[in-house]
């Protein structure tokens, strides 16, 4: 069994980083990309238990004018997503008040590794979906949420744009991973 630990340790942190990056790369590339002239974020992992960061990385490259508002608020939007004991970053989404989503853990009836529901992953540095988008993908990806986790967390953020990146991102999957036009498996 995988710990919280062993998720960022040594080997496989290089092997999160790479798909992390594959990922925003795909994401960067989509036609459906609201803001295309942006080219990194920065992801945060962070630990459920204690709020320990594990993992903190630019992806791409973030503009050196804005990377370190990105770094601050891919913690901002973990810890803000632990202090409510919500799944989704926007279900304390307060746009005015400069709190956005882009944060996701598995919700606590999730069929993911069970070490997803101790994870959560955070970018910032995207447009709001973009970044939910990455991470739920990520999240897929890795089996820390499932389909069903993907369908309860977009049905409150309203985002179609992971619908696209899923299926830009099907060689990346272990499992066939076509996605229907009715947005199933």
């Amino acid at each position: 069994m995988t710990t919280v630990g062993q998720v960022v340790g040594r080997e496989s942190r290089k092997r999160f980083l790479d798909v992390a990056e594959n990922v925003l790369e795909r994401f960067l590339s989509m036609l459906e990309n609201p803001k295309p002239e942006r080219k990194g974020c920065y992801i945060c992992v962070m630990a459920k238990t204690g709020s320990k960061v594990l993992l903190i990385s630019e992806l791409g490259e973030c503009d050196i004018k804005e990377a370190d508002t990105y770094f601050k608020l891919s913690q901002e939007k973990a810890h803000r997503l632990l202090g409510h004991g919500h799944f989704s970053s926007w279900q304390s989404r307060d746009f005015d008040a400069g709190k956005y989503g882009g944060a996701i853990t598995a919700p606590p009836n999730s069929n993911g590794y069970a070490i997803g529901r101790e994870m959560v992953i955070s970018i910032s540095g995207l447009p709001e979906k973009g970044d939910e988008a990455v991470s739920l993908v990520i999240g897929l990806i890795f089996r820390w949420i499932t389909t069903d986790d993907i369908k309860l967390i977009t049905d409150i953020s309203g985002n179609l744009l992971v619908f696209t990146l899923i299926k830009d991102c099907a060689d990346l999957f272990d499992w066939d991973s076509k996605w229907n036009d009715e947005g199933k498996w």
